[in-house]
């Protein structure tokens, strides 16, 4: 899974951070964010055997800033309506003194979901930052990452 540059793309996340991929995103006035990741074929054969994507994030401790997942592309500009912001959603990693806390959440796939991942290769990931410095994210597809 890669983060894909796409049309409306106005800022890299982690240009130049060893650490991290870079991360291409249309970024809202309103403090949110979105990325567009391309899966690989072997990818969404997984996909079609757990029917699931997880993302994790490095919250560092903080709060899990919301987020929507999506396998079509989002009609911009995006708002927060159908953000998940629940920290039950969220299913919190790590101890309270850990500076590495993450969180991990999961998009469940129907058959149409399937279809047209099928079609672009594509998910798409919005997030609201509310002015805050972007979570790290990572994608998985079968199960939570290890961080």
């Amino acid at each position: 899974m890669k983060a894909q540059k796409f049309n409306g793309v106005n800022l890299t996340f982690a240009e130049d951070q060893k650490e991290y991929a870079d991360l291409p995103a249309m970024v809202q006035d309103n403090n949110i964010a979105t990325f567009c990741f391309r899966l690989t074929a072997a990818e969404i054969k997984e996909v079609g055997q757990y029917r699931k994507v997880w993302i994790t994030i490095l919250t560092f401790g903080a709060p899990a800033h919301p987020k929507k997942l999506s396998i079509v592309k989002p009609e911009f500009p995006v708002n927060v309506l159908g953000f998940q912001s629940d920290v039950d959603e969220w299913g919190l990693q790590g101890l309270d003194d850990d500076p590495i806390t993450s969180a991990s959440t999961f998009y469940p796939m129907t058959e149409e979901d399937l279809k047209q991942l099928l079609k672009t290769r594509c998910f798409w990931l919005s997030v609201a930052t509310f002015g805050a410095a972007l979570q790290p994210i990572m994608s998985t597809i079968s199960k939570p990452p290890k961080v």
